[in-house]
């Protein structure tokens, strides 16, 4: 799938020089880039609802929440 209004090796160059301009050098960059793109893969991530497990059941009790409103699940 392409964009012909999007190129992202140029927007990664740019970045890169823009980061150049503000001092940054290549390791302070890349630890940039890695905690990104470490929270985009979060967002791909699914949780799902076990509930046969109680692990977290106690801690949620103490505060008041039953774990259907801590981890609502569609079904």
């Amino acid at each position: 799938m392409t964009d012909i209004l999007r190129d992202d090796v140029k927007d990664y160059q740019r970045t890169w020089t823009a980061m150049d301009h503000m001092g940054m050098v290549d390791n302070e960059k890349m630890a940039i880039f890695t905690i990104i793109s470490g929270i985009l893969h979060l967002g791909n991530v699914a949780f799902t609802d076990d509930p046969s497990d109680r692990k977290g059941n106690k801690t949620l009790h103490r505060f008041g929440v039953t774990s259907e409103r801590a981890l609502p699940c569609k079904k």
